[in-house]
């Protein structure tokens, strides 16, 4: 009987810790997803802001390609592209710093993608998107976050071992102590069952 009690209240202490762990962790992570998107969108709509952007994009002569390729090629590079489109959604001038992309090909196909979607804003991949209409024209601005990406996986994987960790040490401490927690109780059970049979 006792034995079983001492299960139980074991059971519902981790169960309790448990839960209260899972939900500060999903709490932190979730906001932190939402403040790395903020920020990169904030950084996208400044750029899209920018006057050098409109002196780029404003003249209305034949098509033409801004290439300004980083000689960095480490997967995590935050390259940043933007393509104007015309009314058929294809690109039509681009400027690219981002050595992923590597040419206009694959710069119409995130463009694409991004105008599938529903959204102002959004991920496509590792690349965030930002849509446009503005003195330029019609735009699509890419960041490739692969570096806030990490970060954020790099938080979320350690939010996971600290809170099993915890939860874990939690465990240990309340099977340690609860021998100590039933005692009284069975104490208490044994001195009555004692004055019943006496």
């Amino acid at each position: 009987m006792f034995k079983s009690l001492r299960r139980k209240f074991v059971a519902a202490a981790v169960a309790s810790v448990t839960v209260v762990i899972i939900l500060m962790a999903s709490t932190l992570n979730l906001i932190n997803y939402y403040k790395v998107g903020q920020r990169v969108d904030d950084s996208l709509y400044e750029a899209s802001k920018s006057s050098a952007l409109i002196t780029i994009f404003a003249d209305d002569g034949e098509d033409m390609i801004i290439n300004k390729n980083n000689a960095s090629n480490t997967p995590n590079y935050n390259g940043f592209s933007i393509a104007k489109i015309d009314e058929n959604e294809k690109v039509i001038r681009s400027y690219r710093d981002d050595s992923l992309i590597v040419n206009n090909d694959d710069l119409q196909k995130l463009v694409s993608r991004a105008l599938k979607k529903t959204g102002e804003s959004g991920y496509i991949g590792t690349y965030r998107y930002l849509k446009v209409n503005n003195d330029a024209g019609n735009l699509v601005l890419l960041l490739n976050t692969q570096r806030e990406l990490d970060s954020f996986h790099v938080f979320l994987r350690n939010s996971i071992i600290i809170s099993l960790i915890v939860i874990l040490s939690v465990l240990i401490l309340v099977v340690m102590v609860s021998k100590k927690v039933i005692a009284p109780i069975q104490q208490g059970y044994q001195k009555q069952k004692q004055f019943i049979t006496d």
